[in-house]
């Protein structure tokens, strides 16, 4: 099987969801939704299709190779890597190399471009399978300027796939056409024998470490989740210290001026971590704490709940699909830092309550987000496309 990936060329999402396909033997491409050469390094055993003006550095790279157009002349290459439109580039690449699948992974970006250029192909166009990040519908769909063009792709896609029952129920709500892929995490699920080495040991009611995430954009609100963690009071989170992950800079700023007159311990990890040290985070904390306005499911939730922190995760994302409110976390409001800063105290205060949650959500990963389990129900997803190959 060939297949065309279509995604964030940076995104350790698009990294570990192809590499989900490392052992078939398929034929596997990326091309950047966005023009931008910087190639997660995790990425391994792909063709990739750098954007020609911006430089790409493909030495020392794991079984990496780089895609060029066959059968046109240099000339030809050159006149269409000039060419502003990133579509026309898709296109071309699509037409010249015969793909069975293209695969646009996140919608505002990849899906986009996909879209547009599926319908510039000169001869048959692959299948196409478009998959939603995050808030890519729960937030843009009820956008004027995104619907249009959601409810477009929607129509034109020959499969969906999502993290989410709730963004399901949302695509056929704009009008999806086509069949399901996969209800899947996008991140690939979690090596769940593989993080144990960055847990903690012993009970999750002994962690003194509060992780909170730190995105403050069009959808994070983690000024709100350090406002409630203000209102808990300095007495309650004494002993405690308050570790923020991701930080933008309005979240350091803000940071900065709660370590120097909130009476508690709170600092922001670099702005570059490695996913090991994340775990190693959530794996020593007692609460993880994620607010959003509109998410998918918040790999900082999974991640979480297999690191045995009991997670605070916003009613905005699909935590209840995967966690009980009040008994495996708490599901909260994005706007509400008082009703938050309540359920805070009650997980600092509750042990039972903490140590419980950690047992139900280890339990849970196991069973629905095991990444072993997940890559064979990946391949078979592709497996079961209605493609005729050789053999």
């Amino acid at each position: 099987m060939k297949i065309l990936f279509v995604g964030f060329p940076y995104s350790i999402h698009a990294a570990r969801w192809t590499s989900l396909l490392d052992d078939t033997g398929w034929d596997i491409h990326f091309f950047p939704s966005q023009p931008s050469n910087a190639l997660h390094e995790n990425f391994s055993g792909i063709t990739f299709w750098p954007v020609p003006e911006s430089p790409f550095e493909d030495r020392g790279r794991v079984n990496v190779k780089v895609g060029k157009l066959r059968g046109m002349s240099v000339a030809q290459r050159v006149s269409l890597w000039k060419e502003p439109v990133h579509v026309a580039r898709l296109a071309k690449v699509m037409d010249h190399e015969q793909f069975d699948v293209v695969h646009s992974l996140e919608f505002q970006h990849a899906g986009y471009l996909t879209c547009e250029a599926i319908d510039q192909i000169r001869g048959s166009p692959p299948i196409w399978i478009a998959t939603n990040y995050g808030a890519d519908i729960a937030f843009f769909g009820k956008q004027p300027e995104h619907e249009q063009k959601i409810r477009q792709m929607l129509k034109r896609c020959d499969y969906y796939s999502s993290e989410c029952e709730r963004d399901l129920e949302l695509a056929r709500k704009l009008g999806l056409k086509g069949g399901v892929f996969t209800i899947l995490p996008n991140s690939g699920g979690i090596d769940v024998l593989g993080v144990r080495r960055f847990r903690q040991a012993g009970r999750s009611s002994d962690r003194r470490v509060i992780a909170v995430k730190g995105y403050q954009h069009f959808a994070g609100r983690a000024l709100t989740a350090l406002r409630a963690l203000e209102l808990c009071g300095a007495s309650r989170l004494d002993g405690y210290h308050i570790k923020v992950f991701s930080a933008f800079p309005e979240v350091v700023t803000e940071v900065e001026r709660l370590s120097r007159t909130g009476n508690f311990r709170i600092t922001c990890l670099p702005e570059q971590v490695s996913h090991e040290e994340i775990l190693t985070l959530h794996g020593s904390a007692r609460i993880s704490l994620a607010i959003s306005a509109a998410d998918g499911i918040s790999t900082a939730l999974l991640e979480a709940m297999a690191m045995g922190s009991f997670p605070i995760q916003t009613c905005t994302a699909c935590a209840d699909e995967w966690i009980v409110d009040g008994e495996s976390g708490f599901i909260v409001s994005p706007d509400k830092p008082d009703e938050i800063a309540e359920k805070i105290a009650r997980a600092l205060q509750d042990n039972a309550l903490v140590d419980r949650g950690a047992q139900i959500n280890e339990e849970t990963i196991r069973d629905r987000a095991n990444a072993s389990h997940i890559k064979g129900a990946v391949i078979e997803a592709y497996r079961t496309l209605p493609i005729s190959l050789p053999g």
